[in-house]
């Protein structure tokens, strides 16, 4: 048998292209699919910090998520302002930059109910409202929003906490 040695090989690489439109697609496929909780997450907002507040191992169902936060203009970062604060509700999903006022919670609230019951006759009681409060708003504030949302016959709710280890309380309470 005899070879020819006098052949040039060539590189004969696979055409790269289907695997490179591939990955692109899984990376596309894959930033839509992962839930970044931005729609519940509002920057008038600040949470307290708690080593109880633990994730909740199971997601609610139908949640509505309503912050109770500083009203725009006042920056959440900065010390707050001398004298009463014009809490604004924010409802996650809504396009609502500015905020309700607690007389506006049961129309929105009727609004949310309505649509819940639209998709497939889901029973609203079922829905989860969970409640983002500033760490600096008042208590009563907070519970007034809750009175209303019983108003409106839902009976689920969940309040919210920046989780905070015990190991970073005693650093916060240790540091100057």
């Amino acid at each position: 048998m005899r070879f020819d040695v006098r052949h040039h090989s060539e590189f004969q690489g696979g055409d790269m292209t289907p695997m490179i439109d591939m990955v692109f697609l899984l990376i596309a496929f894959f930033a839509v699919l992962v839930n970044f909780g931005e729609a519940d997450r509002n920057q008038a907002v600040k949470l307290p910090s708690s080593e109880l507040a633990m994730p909740p191992k199971v997601s609610p169902e139908q949640p509505i998520t309503l912050g109770v936060g500083l009203p725009p203009g006042i920056d959440p970062q900065k010390p707050l302002p001398e004298g009463p604060i014009d809490w604004k509700i924010y409802i996650a999903g809504d396009d609502n930059e500015v905020g309700y006022n607690l007389g506006d919670l049961p129309r929105q609230l009727e609004k949310r109910k309505s649509y819940i019951m639209a998709l497939d006759g889901a029973d609203f009681r079922r829905t989860t409202v969970i409640i983002r409060a500033h760490q600096e708003c008042p208590t009563g504030h907070v519970l007034e929003v809750v009175e209303i949302c019983q108003q409106a016959k839902f009976e689920k709710f969940r309040m919210r906490a920046m989780f905070q280890s015990s190991a970073q309380a005693r650093m916060d309470v240790a540091s100057p």
